[in-house]
């Protein structure tokens, strides 16, 4: 097994069996990683002038006051109160409770109780057996229940029913905060259904891989239109307060408008093709090679990605990408490949502009996310 090696062989015997391998195959192979500048050009990456100080911002430090227990005299309450109530209980509540239970563990974040709703009972069932040994975690069925237990209230149904859900509950306007992953539901809608001041409602989006405190979640918070707040203060109590929350599970892009919640959310919804190009690299190698498994293929390319993204990580300055290409050796191997991309598409942008266009129109219901073959999205009538 190259790379990955489940026999007994030693160091030395493995070199020799890669050695062994002919030119051609060692060449292919150095092709792979000749490829890895795609998840580097600058087109993709997605700046938004709402984010000040950088990526992760936090204009206050004051914390809302979420304790069921009691009414706190002070502003600045701290997480040991803290439960946490799931309304629905899918794949990516469940990502959120362990990414919880994770933290909690790591003695990050004291979290005293988890209460996940029965909607989806397999999941919910399987998800405190899994965690129960670590965290005070239980699965309520009624919806209400959770709100009385629960400062933190999650809202992670289907878009057809978050409506209907809200409407039935009786949050308290004092103790709760409601966190929205239904991606089709605004926050003044939120705000509405739930009749919580919108300065106590928030939207947000990430990935399963929350779940291993990886990736990074979107937030974006209501404001207070009902109070004399300036601007510079609007909602940065419940907005700082998720902010720290989710800093300790990967961390979190902060939006100050849905407008560029939606734009962020683009960026999300490109796995596919980053998977797609890494399979399409993976079945090249095994039509050039003959000693490389399927399994093994699979294994290369999905470290030298690895690699290259740790590499794109390790220095956070905002040029970082731009930097990556930069850095490539003039006339080398990873230069060309770029020049040919360029010469074969015409340019990243031409490329990928339209893709990320087609499902931010979608996101926003403008169309049906699919563009044509001259590259144009498809209007909705």
């Amino acid at each position: 097994m190259i790379g990955r090696y489940k026999n007994n062989k030693t160091t030395s015997q493995r070199s020799r069996m890669v050695s062994a391998k002919s030119h051609r195959h060692v060449v292919a192979l150095l092709m792979s990683s000749c490829l890895l500048f795609l998840i580097a050009d600058p087109v993709c990456s997605f700046h938004s002038t709402n984010i000040h100080g950088g990526a992760l911002h936090n204009r206050s430090s004051s914390l809302p006051v979420l304790s069921s227990s009691k009414e706190s005299d002070d502003d600045n309450s701290s997480t040991d109160t803290l439960s946490v109530g799931f309304l629905g209980c899918g794949t990516i509540a469940s990502a959120i409770a362990r990414g919880f239970a994770k933290a909690s563990e790591e003695g990050k974040l004291p979290l005293p109780k988890m209460v996940v709703s029965t909607r989806s009972e397999s999941k919910s069932t399987s998800l405190v057996s899994e965690l129960s040994p670590s965290i005070d975690i239980s699965v309520q069925s009624d919806n209400q229940a959770i709100l009385d237990t629960c400062d933190l209230i999650f809202l992670t149904v289907l878009p057809q029913q978050a409506s209907e859900v809200l409407k039935g509950l009786k949050f308290d306007p004092k103790k709760h905060v409601l966190v929205s992953l239904v991606s089709t539901a605004n926050l003044e809608d939120l705000a509405r259904d739930s009749k919580l001041d919108l300065s106590r409602v928030a939207k947000m989006i990430c990935l399963p891989s929350i779940a291993r405190h990886k990736g990074v979640a979107l937030l974006c918070c209501g404001d207070d239109s009902t109070s004399n707040k300036s601007d510079e203060t609007v909602s940065s109590s419940t907005g700082s307060f998720l902010k720290d929350l989710f800093d300790n599970m990967g961390g979190v892009v902060c939006l100050e408008t849905e407008d560029d919640l939606q734009a962020a959310m683009v960026t999300t919804c490109t796995m596919g093709p980053l998977y797609g190009t890494m399979m399409n690299q993976r079945d090249w190698l095994l039509k050039q090679t003959r000693s490389l498994s399927k399994e093994d293929a699979s294994f290369l390319v999905i470290q030298q990605f690895a690699g290259a993204l740790s590499e794109a990580e390790r220095d956070g300055t905002e040029n970082r990408l731009e930097d990556l290409i930069e850095e490539q050796t003039p006339g080398g191997l990873n230069e060309q490949a770029l020049k040919n991309y360029g010469t074969v598409l015409g340019s990243f942008a031409d490329l990928q502009e339209p893709v990320m266009d087609a499902i931010l129109s979608r996101i926003r219901g403008e169309s049906d996310g699919s563009v044509s073959s001259k590259g144009e999205n498809n209007t909705s009538e």
